[in-house]
């Protein structure tokens, strides 16, 4: 056991600095929340210095040097983020924050790490300011928000990470404060790969970690005793994980070991070089980190010059203090004069998000920036509405699919329950003046399993909305009968086809190549999730019928099952037809163009639909369609249209067949039909769909400006 790691064990010997902490709670405690200045706000995860979020330490560190500028500081957790106080200048810390809750505020995005996160979010563009911890992050942010502009790497607490007062009670131990989560990172593996006499101590998280790693582990101190370990340390292993090394974004541990004179080694130089420091070694597995503390413990002397160069550099350059200093040009830079001019932005709170497995939603809200609104997507219905119906800003929610709120409740009592919950959490709401959208995708949820609760949803949704979005005229009259539906509420916007929303680069002899099928082979096609509801095992019925005397016929079968009755033997069915392709999983949008572009004819064997995205789909990659005469459908028959009754499974099968004798053997007809396929998707285009919601918005007055540009 190594010195450092002997004294360890005993926490006495890595005392908190107390005074400090005393400081850091006072900011928290909002007791230099006013100044003779502007007044900042710092939105961060939580205000308890006993969890060790970095965020928290940044945020107080900075608000400590704008303090000593004249400004009044604030730090506000997120369970408090819809109820701040009004500030002049709100900074985001996190990619979760909503800036809309910051209504009259500069509101700044500070993209400290998580560079991705934050650039694949929909809220950047709500922000008065966008600055970023590096230039390499600060051009990626670029591609999401244009006016993302200048760089302010985190810094350093001078006054608490600082070289001990004796030298000489350093040690020669290298100590790593690398948290362990659960995955392995470059800093972990290169501990695990280290002989048993590294002399490597390891302060920090680590349950569940691999016993070659949980050697070195001496356990977690408090972020106020991690200067005393860096003041004993002569080396300390950085670690500059996945998603920051590729941006150069550095460790809080580069700035605050040096600080400590300390000499970093780290597994990237990118960072120490974007920050503007030099010589801080670098390596990158176990046999460099292993070579490397051999080598700098050889020479003590040298080890200690360059500590210190290191120590001068961060001292100069990195401190709080410099960092407001730069804060503050940044700020200056951006507000005309001094004052705040900054764009009043409304979120549109969606609920639940499907974006990531279907692009309509991104589809719809592409135009809100054109009223200075943003979507933002809300995990829990329930809690969202219960915290907004108690912020100053209770803003917009907008409910698309209801089947999230209650289907996932065991049993009819606890449905009723749920909904409950959601009755009183959307009258608060209400009546604290927010803002109700409802999109009716579908009457009720398919395959819902409380049919009562979900009709008082739908009631509910209908009385209070205060837009009802409806993709078709036909809604209404489907909806009578069920629930009450205001006539003056509803919006009417077509659903748009996914021109342009999906990769489309592939041909068809390619796209039947990679299925193996020929070049003569009349192709159908079912795409989307599979559910009962779709009928595909009554389509996998008449298909094998029909295949019979047909062997030139081939069916593909692709989407994500759900768990529901049925789906594994029509997954067996499919696997054991030679005339049967059949993927039951998620199709990359990559790959959907090969599925699409194979076939001739796609068929939607659905017994019940109000809408569907599957058929301006099939639309978008030219296909005819085979559909049931329902809903927003039933008035769809036109040239590439074939339509059946939904309940009668012999007129599906006389419609398909029909559908392949006119749409697929018949050439002339076949490329008339795909001409048209194609001339419905170029008319409903998704950028005019996204036009027509935000000028709807704008025309009522909803949660957005008054006009639209």
């Amino acid at each position: 056991m190594t010195e450092l790691a002997g004294a360890a064990s005993v926490m006495t010997e890595l005392p908190e600095n107390l005074q400090r902490r005393a400081i850091y709670q006072q900011v928290i405690d909002g007791v230099f929340a006013d100044g003779r200045r502007e007044t900042i706000t710092f939105c961060v995860y939580t205000d308890d210095l006993d969890e060790g979020r970095g965020d928290l330490f940044v945020a107080v560190g900075l608000a400590l040097a704008m303090i000593d500028r004249g400004f009044g500081v604030r730090i506000v957790p997120r369970d408090r983020w819809h109820c701040m106080e009004p500030s002049d200048i709100v900074v985001g810390l996190l990619p979760t924050f909503d800036p809309s809750l910051a209504k009259d505020a500069w509101k700044v995005a500070w993209v400290r790490n998580k560079t991705e996160t934050w650039a694949s979010g929909d809220h950047l563009a709500a922000y008065d300011q966008v600055i970023a911890s590096s230039d390499l992050a600060l051009n990626r942010l670029r591609r999401a928000a244009p006016h993302a502009e200048g760089v302010l790497p985190i810094g350093v607490d001078v006054d608490l990470f600082c070289p001990p007062d004796d030298e000489s009670a350093r040690t020669s131990a290298a100590v790593t404060t690398a948290n362990f989560w659960g995955s392995v990172r470059d800093v972990h593996r290169a501990l695990m790969g280290l002989p048993d006499d590294a002399d490597v101590v390891m302060f920090g998280m680590a349950k569940n970690a691999p016993d070659e790693l949980k050697r070195w582990h001496q356990g977690s101190i408090s972020y106020f005793a991690i200067p005393a370990a860096y003041q004993r340390a002569g080396i300390v292993i950085d670690d500059m994980e996945p998603s920051t090394i590729g941006y150069g974004t550095a460790n809080s541990r580069l700035f605050e070991a040096a600080a400590c004179g300390a000499l970093v080694v780290s597994n990237g130089a990118l960072g120490a070089t974007k920050a503007g420091i030099d010589g801080v070694p670098v390596y990158r597995d176990a046999e460099e980190l292993a070579a490397l503390l051999a080598d700098l413990r050889a020479d003590p002397t040298a080890l200690a010059a360059a500590a210190a160069h290191l120590r001068r550099q961060v001292h100069e350059q990195h401190s709080w203090h410099a960092r407001a200093a730069s804060l503050e040009k940044l700020l200056d830079a951006k507000r005309v004069d001094g004052v705040l001019r900054g764009v009043a932005r409304h979120a549109i709170h969606l609920f639940p998000d499907y974006r990531s497995t279907n692009p309509y939603q991104d589809m719809l809200y592409g135009s809100l920036a054109s009223v200075d609104a943003f979507s933002l997507p809300v995990r829990d219905l329930v809690s969202h509405l219960r915290t907004r119906a108690e912020a100053t800003v209770p803003g917009t929610v907008h409910v698309h699919w209801t089947a999230p709120i209650l289907q996932w409740a065991q049993g009819p009592y606890a449905a009723e329950l749920v909904l409950q919950k959601f009755t009183d959490a959307l009258l608060a709401f209400k009546a604290a003046g927010g803002t109700l959208i409802w999109t009716i995708h579908n009457l009720l949820p398919h395959d819902g399993k409380y049919r009562s609760a979900e009709l008082a949803i739908a009631e509910l949704l209908s009385e209070h909305a205060d837009l009802i979005h409806v993709l078709a005229e036909e809604t209404l009259e489907a909806a009578d009968g069920l629930f009450t539906v205001d006539p003056g509420k509803v919006a009417v916007i077509e659903h748009s086809s996914y021109l342009g929303q999906y990769p489309d680069w592939i041909g068809r002899s390619e796209a039947r190549r990679r299925l193996g099928i020929t070049p003569h082979e009349k192709v159908l096609v079912a795409l989307g999730g599979i559910r009962p509801y779709k009928g595909l095992s009554r389509l996998v019925d008449i298909f094998e019928q029909m295949a019979a005397s047909d062997p030139s016929l081939r069916l593909l079968i692709a989407g994500k099952p759900g768990r529901l009755p049925g789906v594994e033997k029509l997954r067996a069915r499919c696997k054991d037809s030679s005339q049967i392709i059949s993927r039951f999983d998620f199709v990359p949008d990559d790959q959907l163009q090969v599925w699409m572009r194979a076939a001739d004819l796609a068929v939607l064997p659905y017994h019940q639909v109000l809408n569907s995205g599957a058929f301006l789909l099939a639309q978008t990659f030219d296909l005819p369609v085979v559909a049931p005469r329902t809903g927003a459908i039933s008035s769809a028959e036109v040239s590439h249209v074939r339509l059946f009754d939904p309940q009668d499974d012999a007129s599906l099968r006389s419609t398909l067949e029909r559908a392949v004798r006119e749409l697929i053997e018949d050439e002339d007809a076949a490329e008339e039909a795909r001409a048209a396929a194609r001339a419905t998707a170029s008319r409903l285009l998704p950028a005019d769909m996204a036009d027509q919601f935000a000028a709807t918005l704008a025309s009522r007055g909803i949660g957005v400006r008054a006009t639209a540009s």
